[in-house]
């Protein structure tokens, strides 16, 4: 299979050329490459899969793929954000999240490493918002060379120095109108 077999896959379901898509995607499976397995699931219909095979086979990808298997991690992730799988909606969201999380670890690209940067800075329904953990891996992503997330990164900042000040303001509000409180309610004893 040559190398570039997955750029072309998306090229032809983009085209709605699912037959020969799925030619070489079948070819993928039988030279032993797991994430075809879910590239195969996410056709579902397309494939010619009904829901119940198309989750059966998420689930058996789960359980039998090789830990550093870095772009079955990410067709995972894919999967689950589509809410593929024999799971609890929140446990798909969870391992959507989970399974990005460990491609970066492993070394996915800068595009991925920013996907994950940007779901910890607004969370996600089974991942709370964790603004330090979106620094840290938008730097990450800039080390990688993503000018995308240098400017995620500029944004960040501003939005954290707004979120400083709203906060300031609404406790120096809040002061001020405790000792008006305070002022009044001596003035109303005299």
């Amino acid at each position: 299979m040559h190398p570039e077999w997955r750029l072309e896959v998306a090229e032809l379901l983009v085209a709605r050329r699912y037959s020969e898509a799925l030619t070489l995607v079948r070819q993928a499976i039988e030279e032993g490459n797991m994430s075809a397995r879910v590239i195969l699931a996410k056709m579902g219909e397309n494939a010619g899969l009904v829901r119940d095979e198309v989750d059966r086979l998420i689930d058996e990808v789960e359980t039998t793929m090789a830990p550093a298997d870095v772009e079955t991690h990410l067709e995972l992730s894919s999967a689950y954000d589509r809410r593929l799988g024999n799971l609890p909606y929140l446990e798909k969201d969870r391992r959507c999240f989970d399974h990005l999380l460990k491609a970066v670890e492993l070394g996915a690209g800068p595009v991925y490493t920013t996907a994950l940067a940007i779901k910890y800075g607004v969370g996600t329904l089974s991942v709370e918002a964790n603004q330090d953990e979106a620094v840290r891996w938008l730097k990450h992503a800039i080390q990688q060379g993503s000018v995308e997330a240098a400017d995620q990164l500029q944004r960040l900042y501003r939005h954290i120095e707004q979120t400083r000040r709203k906060r300031e303001i609404s406790g120096s509000n809040a002061s001020a109108h405790s000792v008006t409180l305070v002022q009044r309610t001596e003035s109303d004893r005299s």
